[in-house]
C-alpha cells in the first residue's frame, strides 16, 4: 500500500516546496495603482436622493467654482485645480473687461463657507436661506428657484453637522435648526466688583490704623 501512494506523495511534496519558493503577490514589484479623485467631477446622485443630495448638485452647478469643491473658498491652490482657467482675473475672464455676456468679479470676493464656523453667523438654517436667496449667487441674486435655495441650505447645513437625516427644510421648520451656538450672557458682576472694592477699602484702613499706631 505504501509503495503505490509513493508517486502522489512525491508529487504533494514537491508541490509545497514550488509554491514555498514562490514569492508572494506583494513582492511582485507591480505598484498598487493610486486612485485619482477627480475634484471637477459632479458629486454623485443617489437613486433616492434627499434634499441635502440635491442640494450638492446645486452647489456644483452653481457655487463650487467661486467657493471651492470644500467650501474652502477662491484660495491659490483652488485655481490651480482649474489649470488653464486658473486665473479668474486674466483678460477676456472676470476682469473688467469682460465679455458682454459675462461678469466681473473683485478679487476679493468668494470666501470660504463650509471651513471653520463660518455659518455660523447665522442663527438658523431660516437666516441663512434668507441670505442665499437675497443674494446668491454674487452675480445673479435670485437666479435659482425657492426650491433650488432651500435645497442649497439643506446642503450647507448638513455639511456643517447640523441637519439630522431624512429632514427636509422649509419655512415651518428651518428656524429651529440653529447654526449659532447659544453664548450664556455674562452674569452680573455688580457682587464681585462690590467685594473686589470692599476688599481694597479695608486693606487701606489696616494700612492707615498701622502707620498711625507706628507714629
Amino acid at each position: 500500500m505504501l509503495t503505490e501512494m509513493r508517486p502522489l506523495i512525491f508529487v504533494l511534496v514537491l508541490s509545497l516546496l514550488i509554491g514555498a519558493c514562490s514569492p508572494p503577490p506583494e513582492a511582485s514589484g507591480e505598484p498598487t495603482p493610486t486612485r485619482v479623485v477627480d475634484r471637477l467631477a459632479a458629486p454623485p446622485l443617489p437613486d433616492n436622493p434627499t434634499q441635502a443630495d440635491l442640494g450638492a448638485q446645486v452647489y456644483y452647478q452653481v457655487c463650487m467654482a467661486c467657493h471651492g469643491d470644500r467650501g474652502q473658498g477662491l484660495t491659490e491652490e483652488w485655481h490651480a485645480v482649474w489649470e488653464e482657467d486658473a486665473d479668474c482675473w486674466q483678460s477676456g475672464c472676470h476682469g473688467p473687461d469682460h465679455p458682454p455676456w459675462g461678469f466681473s468679479i473683485p478679487q476679493t470676493c468668494c470666501p470660504p463657507v463650509l471651513e471653520g464656523t463660518r455659518l455660523t453667523r447665522f442663527n438658523n438654517a431660516q437666516e441663512l436661506f434668507q441670505y442665499l436667496s437675497e443674494t446668491m449667487p454674487w452675480w445673479n441674486p435670485g437666479y435659482l428657484t425657492t426650491e433650488q435655495y432651500w435645497q442649497l441650505t439643506a446642503f450647507l447645513v448638513r455639511e456643517q453637522g447640523g441637519l439630522p437625516e431624512n429632514v427636509e427644510l422649509d419655512a415651518t421648520n428651518a428656524v429651529i435648526f440653529i447654526l449659532r451656538p447659544n453664548v450664556p450672557p455674562p452674569g452680573d458682576l455688580r457682587p464681585q466688583i462690590i467685594l473686589v472694592a470692599s476688599l481694597l477699602i479695608l486693606a487701606a484702613g489696616l494700612f492707615l490704623v498701622q502707620n498711625r499706631l507706628r507714629s
